[in-house]
């Protein structure tokens, strides 16, 4: 997907968006990381949100969906490097506190 990037690191699955979250690639993400998720191995999934300039409802419902998925399954959500956008968006609609936040991939511990 042109999109949007998935990528395992470790035990986790990092998804890189490139762009803003349309409700088509919100689609397409869901599915896929479900998919992923299937796998044992998988222990977390980190979405990698650097480059998003701007957060929509459809990005908002993706990560909370996923991270309402990650609980349900034992694994663990992050969202990664947030953008400046994304954490005023958060802040915004009060929910930069649900979501546990890392600066990088390195500081993700088993």
């Amino acid at each position: 997907m042109e999109n949007m990037r998935i990528a395992r690191r470790g035990n986790g699955l990092v998804v890189s968006f490139i762009e803003e979250i349309s409700l088509a690639l919100a689609s397409k993400a869901r599915d896929s990381i479900a998919e992923e998720m299937n796998d044992p191995s998988i222990k977390a999934v980190l979405f990698d949100l650097e480059n998003i300039s701007s957060l929509n409802s459809m990005g908002i419902g993706l990560m909370v969906a996923t991270k309402t998925n990650c609980t349900k399954s034992g694994k663990k959500f992050y969202l990664l490097s947030p953008s400046e956008a994304v954490l005023r968006t958060l802040d915004v609609v009060k929910m930069r506190t649900f979501f546990e936040i890392l600066e990088s991939v390195e500081t993700l511990k088993d």
